[in-house]
């Protein structure tokens, strides 16, 4: 894959849609990235090949999600935007680090979109339990910034996947 299709943004919106929304169809990706479906499909079909997103077909319906290497490139995709945008994140708390890498290691899972009802109640206990730990560091730090709110993000974002 070649550097400049990385870096554009619409390559970046698909990636980042599929990272938020885990499983979910061609169009969807495209409505939600905001762009045209052609290009969605061509995009897609190019990380499907280098094996960054896999996809099945269910009746009329094309489904697409990251592979663990898909959600590598999405983290590493975004922790370069924020070193540009001068707001690289830097958890120098060791509690949130574990549980940023905790919610991390239950996205990839969620986002290949096979797990059981089980599994899925056992998840949203440790995301509970995950956003109880970062509401009382929060409170210890007095106030918000930028790495509460992005493990806090991530949360959110994990559980509205399940």
């Amino acid at each position: 894959m070649k550097v400049s299709k990385i870096i554009q943004e619409s390559f970046a919106k698909i990636l980042f849609t599929l990272s938020e929304k885990g499983k979910c169809t061609i169009s969807d990706v495209s409505e939600f990235s905001e762009c045209a479906y052609a290009h969605t499909f061509n995009t897609l079909k190019m990380l499907e090949k280098d094996g960054f997103v896999e996809s099945e077909k269910i009746g009329r319906m094309r489904y697409v999600w990251l592979t663990d290497k898909g959600i590598d490139l999405s983290e590493r995709l975004k922790n370069v935007i924020l070193v540009v945008k001068g707001e690289e994140k830097t958890l120098v708390d060791k509690n949130l680090q574990r549980i940023l890498s905790s919610v991390t290691d239950i996205k990839k899972v969620v986002s290949k979109g096979k797990i059981s009802k089980r599994r899925g109640l056992k998840y949203k206990r440790a995301l509970g339990a995950y956003k109880k730990q970062v509401e009382k560091i929060k409170r210890e730090k007095k106030g918000k910034n930028k790495e509460i709110e992005l493990v806090e993000r991530e949360i959110k974002t994990v559980l509205n996947m399940i």
